[in-house]
């Protein structure tokens, strides 16, 4: 589909659905679609999927004698649109199935147990796209951080709500009398670390590269296990990403980093956000909760020197605020006291590890160059993406002398991880 049919993507009903749905709380006799408009989201690139921007014009009709006219905004995630290659591979992974079906099923039932917004508000669901409220609004004062810009503070506020996520999702369990992985499995399927998804595959050859270029580990026994081993170990994930048969289960968002993180601030502005929402579903799963701690944690305390001074301090913060949330609504935790957080923290160590070494030279991309790659050469862009990115690590390397570093970083601590020691 060409840019100019962008409009195609949403019919004139499904955008009169979108504001009845945005206006469901209010008194309101008749609405009418004036216009919309749909473009492209400046500076927005996913892996998986385009972003664009709804902008509805309608009459709003209160009584017979009174109506005015507004402007609506939304935003939209959709499959590609441009991009032919990577339109295929989100439909063969059913990436926006998934996610459709945890918008209409699941997420408004853990929000009933929140006690503040959890979710950005979705007004419409489709299998191809999502239509949700547009955060980006000056008027709703929400913004990302840069990562030089998180303290402990922010740290806080995101375990938080991460809490809150985990105990809503027990809660539901609990008092609806319902089995999530029983009656939700079917939506909540492995899209990432699965040797059906060549995405995944395409990063463990990309790790096993960096792990034989790596300076620390050009020793014969580090090189044979990396040649001999390591390829088996981790392609083999599924025990750590499943629901656990001993360990709590809940409702876990498995990709929390920069920029699936909104902070909400207050009318003034000021510096200390009040409240934070997490977006992009598509890699939920129901598993055990310190996947999402540690993914966090590990995606945000990028150096080992912080690690060591914060890491233990959050660790019991998460904790503490699931085990208060969890007796304020009733619920029991003695299927998951502090010894089982440690024992699922260890159990959870190693996919974030593994997932943190193929993320992170896709998260250190110079900005813009995947959306011009996207743009200028597509075919290029899906082999880096699903076949092959030895060229891309070299190729971006020459543009900053810092990639490379960069991305070797969490080779190590795979390695180590693995009882291989740096030389």
């Amino acid at each position: 589909m060409s840019i100019s049919k962008l409009q195609d993507i949403l019919s004139l009903d499904e955008c009169l659905q979108i504001v009845s749905n945005d206006l469901d709380t209010k008194p309101i006799n008749e609405i009418k679609i004036i216009n919309y408009e749909i473009k492209a989201a400046d500076n927005l690139c996913g892996f998986m999927g385009e972003y664009f921007r709804l902008i509805v014009k309608a009459q709003i009709t209160i009584n017979t004698n009174e109506y005015s006219e507004k402007i609506f905004n939304y935003f939209i995630k959709s499959l590609p649109i441009c991009n032919k290659l990577q339109r295929l591979h989100c439909e063969s992974k059913g990436v926006f199935r998934k996610e459709s079906g945890i918008y209409k099923n699941i997420l408004p039932n853990l929000q009933r147990y929140g006690s503040e917004q959890l979710f950005a508000k979705c007004y419409l669901a489709r299998d191809d796209l999502v239509v949700l409220e547009d955060l980006m609004q000056t008027d709703k004062r929400i913004r990302h951080l840069k990562p030089n810009e998180y303290n402990e503070k922010y740290y806080k506020l995101v375990l938080k709500y991460l809490a809150q996520l985990h105990v809503a999702s027990m809660c539901w369990e609990l008092k609806d009398k319902i089995d999530i992985q029983k009656d939700f499995g079917h939506i909540l399927y492995e899209l990432e670390l699965t040797v059906t998804n060549e995405w995944f595959r395409t990063g463990v050859r990309s790790i096993l590269f960096l792990a034989q270029k790596h300076p620390q580990y050009q020793y014969k026994v580090a090189q044979d296990f990396i040649k001999e081993k390591l390829c088996d170990l981790l392609e083999n994930l599924e025990e750590f990403i499943n629901a656990s048969s001993s360990l709590q289960n809940a409702f876990c968002h498995r990709d929390v980093w920069g920029e699936n993180i909104f902070f909400q601030y207050d009318e003034k502005c000021t510096s200390e956000p009040k409240t934070c929402l997490i977006v992009d579903f598509s890699s939920a799963r129901y598993c055990p909760p310190a996947i999402d701690i540690l993914y966090f944690l590990y995606n945000n305390l990028s150096s080992k020197e912080e690690r060591v001074d914060l890491l233990k301090i959050l660790l019991d913060f998460y904790y503490k605020s699931l085990s208060e949330l969890a007796r304020n609504l009733n619920l029991n935790l003695e299927t998951y006291t502090r010894k089982h957080f440690d024992e699922d923290c260890q159990r959870a160590l190693l996919p974030v590890l593994v997932q943190r070494a193929i993320c992170e030279p896709l998260m250190k991309l110079p900005e813009g160059w995947a959306q011009k790659m996207r743009d200028e050469e597509s075919e290029v862009y899906d082999h880096y993406m699903n076949v092959d990115r030895t060229e891309m690590f070299l190729r971006v390397s020459q543009l900053d002398k810092n990639y490379w570093d960069l991305i070797l970083k969490p080779i190590q601590e795979i390695m180590e991880y693995f009882g291989f020691k740096g030389q």
